[in-house]
Formats: structure tokens, sequence, C-alpha cells
């Protein structure tokens, strides 16, 4: 375990990213670099990584973050957000860890018990994220079936007021898997009631439309920051 802070965090951190020959998952509130360092990302999607980033919902408003998420998502990387996230960190071919704190400091860690326990952290959080950009893109996410995804669906009608009657006859569900549905979309845009789970969606962008203002209806999620 190495801690990197200031200036010389750059050189090792951006090494590090560099020499990424096969996998590269990345956990960021923002696609800002770890630690200031110049992300590689379109020079290893270029060399055939695989590359994976995690992001917070606030990331789908901002016009740059969706212009970079689909700059990057066209050259073959993934992007899901997601409404918490643990920290700031980066796997590197599953075999190191860049663990940053804040925009200077950066830990660089090489035990594998702790690099699986980051990577299995990020894949329990991959499984519950949602897309970036939301619409489809030339490299389709084999980690998401090819069947409709119902979320959107639900997301807009709760977003108008109907009831979990109405969302599962208007998606021909049975009410007991429309209702488990629902529970998963409210927990995973962070909120505590339907309504607000719907309007939260809208905000995101996670309606397949763009975002809308964060001042609708003043409606807030159980947490706005990581």
């Amino acid at each position: 375990m190495e801690i990197l802070v200031g200036a010389k965090a750059e050189g090792p951190v951006h090494d590090t990213l560099t020499g990424c020959a096969k996998e590269l998952l990345v956990a960021q509130p923002t696609p800002e670099p770890i630690a200031g360092a110049v992300h590689p990302v379109t020079d290893l999607l270029r060399r055939g990584v695989q590359v994976r980033a995690l992001h917070h919902h606030t990331v789908r408003t901002p016009p740059a973050a969706r212009d970079y998420a689909r700059t990057v998502t066209e050259q073959g990387a993934r992007l899901r957000t997601v409404e918490r996230l643990p920290g700031e960190f980066a796997v590197v071919d599953r075999r190191l860890v860049l663990l940053g704190h804040g925009p200077t400091r950066v830990t660089l860690i090489s035990e594998q018990s702790i690099v699986d326990h980051f990577t299995r952290v990020f894949e329990q959080l991959w499984e519950g994220g949602w897309a970036l950009p939301a619409v489809t893109t030339r490299h389709p996410d084999p980690a998401r079936p090819a069947k409709a995804d119902p979320k959107p669906a639900i997301l807009r009608l709760l977003s108008e007021g109907a009831k979990d009657e109405q969302v599962a006859r208007s998606l021909g569900l049975s009410l007991r898997t429309c209702r488990r549905h629902i529970a998963d979309v409210m927990s995973q845009v962070g909120a505590v009631g339907r309504f607000q789970a719907g309007v939260l969606a809208a905000r995101y962008g996670l309606l397949g439309i763009p975002p809308v203002p964060d001042d609708v209806d003043g409606v807030q999620g159980r947490g706005s920051s990581v």
C-alpha cells in the first residue's frame, strides 16, 4: 500500500492507468480524473481495454457530462449511474486499486484480498446502475438483458401519479411483480415515495427524455451527494 499526495500522485496514477492491459473499473461521482491525473480512457479504448465506469445520477444533467458520456460510449466504454457511491476508486486489471481521497491524494493498493473486495463492490453497484446515455449505442451492453426494461415506464407512470394497480395493468405485469420493480427503482433513485421516485427519475434523465430542472416540485432524494 502506497499513499501519494499532490504532484507526486499524478505520475504514478497516470502510469498505472495507462499501463492497464485488459480492464478498467472506475467508480467516481463525476467523470473528473482521480487525483488530477489525465484520464486515459480514449487511449485505453483504442487498445481494446474494457472500460466500465460508475457515476452519480446527477452527472446526467450537465450538458458537458452528457457529451463526455456519449463520446466515450461511442468508443466502447460502458457507463452507468447510481444513487450513491461508497467512494472514489479504480480497479486496474483486477490486480491494483487506486483509492481517491479528494483531488490531490490517492492510495495505491496491490493486496489481492483488498483488490477483490473493491471489485465485488463495483460489480454489485453495477448490477443496480442505469445505463448512461439512456439511449442505445452501437455498442450494446451484454450485461443488460435484450428484453425491454420496464423500469423507465414504471417511473414515468409513477411521476404521473399512477397507483400500483394502474402501473401493473398498463404494463401487463402481475401486481406482485410490479411492486417488486417499484421497490427496486425507489431504492435505485433514492426515493422514499412512489411519486418522488418518478420526479427524481425525470430529474436524472432516467426516463429517456432530457433531464428536468432541480427545483421541480421541490422534490429531493434521500441524499444528493456521495
